[in-house]
Parts: structure tokens; C-alpha cells; sequence
């Protein structure tokens, strides 16, 4: 069984990309170049997750926002490297701004406990739920 990697230090980035009407075709074909680039080049991006609703999950051309979730083992890693890389302004930027409403919208958090990937198989996920617990 592989190890689990930790967790500490790393910088946890949750974000809302509220899409046009109509154009998250657009905003996909955008972050598939980038998603290849990230994986390729930015070893400190350890998760990168985009998730649409799961109403949406049959016709995902007309979702109107997705749900990112991100790890970078450090702040400098989303900062001066993957915000900063020639795919992110020169191609990405570009060509998926005028698909979302909103920039971007994120939120940082550092970890507290729990665990991700716990085998280190890197297999995508399949669902991932957002939910708002009150009490």
C-alpha cells in the first residue's frame, strides 16, 4: 500500500466559477489545455479538481457554475508559479474570462485534519458534494 502524502503546510484553495450562459463549452476547452500544462509542469499542484452540479451532470454545456478545489504544497506554487505561467496568461486567461461571471473567486483555508487520495492512486473523482451543514 503506498503512503499517504501529508497534508501539513500545504495551502487548500476552494473557488466558485460562476459561468455565461452558454458558455461553459468555452471555459472547458480552455481549462482542458491548462489542466495538461499543470500536470505536466507544476509539480506543486497536488490536487486539481473542477466539478459542475450533479443536476448538470447529463447536459454540462448548460451548467451555470462549477466548484474548484485545490492543493499546492506551498502559497508560492499557486502564486509565482501557477498563476504566473505562460499557459495561465497567455492562453487560459484569455480565452475563459469572457466565459465567467465573476474573476476569479477563491478562497484559501490550511489543513486540519482528514485525509485525500489516501492510496496515492490519482484516479479522478466521480462525485464530489458541497454541502452547507446548519444547526
Amino acid at each position: 500500500m503506498s503512503q499517504v502524502p501529508s497534508l501539513e503546510g500545504k495551502l487548500f484553495l476552494f473557488a466558485n466559477v460562476n459561468i455565461v450562459p452558454d458558455r461553459y463549452d468555452d471555459w472547458q476547452a480552455a481549462y482542458d489545455k491548462l489542466a495538461k500544462h499543470v500536470m505536466a509542469n507544476e509539480p506543486g499542484t497536488r490536487i486539481y479538481y473542477f466539478g459542475l452540479p450533479l443536476e448538470y451532470a447529463d447536459n454540462p454545456s448548460r451548467t451555470p457554475y462549477l466548484f474548484a478545489f485545490e492543493i499546492y504544497d506551498h502559497r508560492s506554487a499557486l502564486y509565482d508559479v501557477h498563476l504566473k505561467s505562460s499557459t495561465m496568461v497567455d492562453r487560459f486567461l484569455p480565452d475563459a474570462m469572457p466565459a465567467i461571471t465573476t474573476g476569479l473567486d477563491l478562497a484559501h483555508y490550511e489543513f486540519a485534519g482528514g485525509f485525500l487520495d489516501r492510496y496515492g492512486s490519482q484516479e479522478e473523482c466521480v462525485v464530489m458534494q458541497d454541502t452547507d451543514p446548519g444547526c
